[in-house]
């Protein structure tokens, strides 16, 4: 039996109230025709909302004679963010000013609409 949609809508606003800490602004790729005919493509901002940064140690690899670890970032978002695959994520006022997050994966079909869930890489201008 599906949930009903006003439980849904009452997680959705609870979550992102209580949950999600982090402003973050998504830019996504888009290109234009200079006057030259030439292309440029730059990041603009289509969005700012409420996200959660978690971070995840997905394993250790031996690198030469040492072990380093590999670690996995993922933002949380409501369900009705429209993230896609190499967006960039960056929170506002963060004190890494050249720090962004480049999105490698979502999935978007396992917590029945309350959250979307996006696995980012992290990134320097």
């Amino acid at each position: 039996m599906p949930t009903p949609t006003t439980l849904l809508n009452t997680l959705r606003a609870a979550s992102a109230y209580y949950m999600m800490s982090d402003n973050v602004k998504i830019l996504r790729s888009e290109s234009w025709n200079d006057e030259y005919g030439g292309v440029y493509t730059d990041y603009t901002v289509v969005s700012t909302t409420k996200a959660r940064l978690t971070h995840r140690q997905y394993q250790e690899e031996p690198i030469g004679g040492g072990i380093t670890n590999k670690d996995e970032y993922y933002f949380i978002f409501e369900d009705n963010i429209d993230i896609r695959f190499e967006d960039r994520v960056q929170i506002v006022n963060d004190p890494n000013s050249t720090r962004y997050f480049l999105v490698v994966g979502v999935d978007d079909v396992v917590t029945q609409g309350i959250f979307k869930t996006a696995k980012v890489e992290v990134n320097y201008n």
